[in-house]
């Protein structure tokens, strides 16, 4: 025998009082004129390695110099990484942003401008707390002139992932890091 439920029992906070939009992150760098010196200093060195007289002592301090600068800018480069959080957005928001995108007559980006703008939550800088961020569309167009559009379309993506996908972790991580290579011997 089931047991009726009586609808007038129900408590909609008890259940989802506690709920709130899935949101993503998603890592954009702001120093990335480094990549073509970073790129270049690789190259030296490969070359250097490919070049090395066995009897030349004078090469392993060149390869040492540029190994100990590219080193230094690859720290610089992974210091200008900044964690952006993005929001879903409701079917509302939404609707508000295709129509304020379709009324101003601007091409396709503005759309991600203003869709980025709306689900942008939150910043942190490597080893810094989460900090609650409302950029402008203003502030978008900056960004998109200073970091790029191929970084626009990650944190795009992201904010794709919020509003339309299921919200997932991965459930193998901790059974990866927590694995015999790893574990101390």
């Amino acid at each position: 025998m089931t047991k009726k439920l009586d609808p007038n029992a129900f408590n909609f906070a008890d259940w989802f009082g506690d709920a709130n939009r899935p949101e993503e992150s998603a890592d954009v760098f702001t120093r990335n004129s480094l990549v073509g010196e970073i790129n270049r200093l690789q190259r030296q060195i490969e070359e250097d390695d490919r070049a090395a007289d066995v009897e030349a002592s004078l090469g392993g301090e060149a390869a040492s110099a540029n190994e100990e600068n590219l080193a230094e800018l690859l720290q610089q480069f992974v210091d200008s990484k900044i964690t952006v959080y993005v929001k879903a957005l409701t079917p509302g928001e939404r609707t508000a942003i295709r129509k304020a995108h379709d009324a101003s007559g601007q091409p396709d980006e503005d759309f991600t401008i203003r869709a980025l703008s709306a689900s942008i939550t939150a910043l942190r800088k490597p080893g810094g707390a989460r900090t609650a961020a409302n950029l402008s569309y203003g502030d978008v167009i900056k960004l998109v002139e200073q970091i790029g559009d191929a970084q626009i379309e990650v944190l795009f993506n992201a904010y794709r992932q919020a509003t339309s996908g299921l919200p997932t972790v991965d459930a193998d991580f901790l059974l990866k890091r927590s694995g015999p290579a790893n574990t101390p011997e």
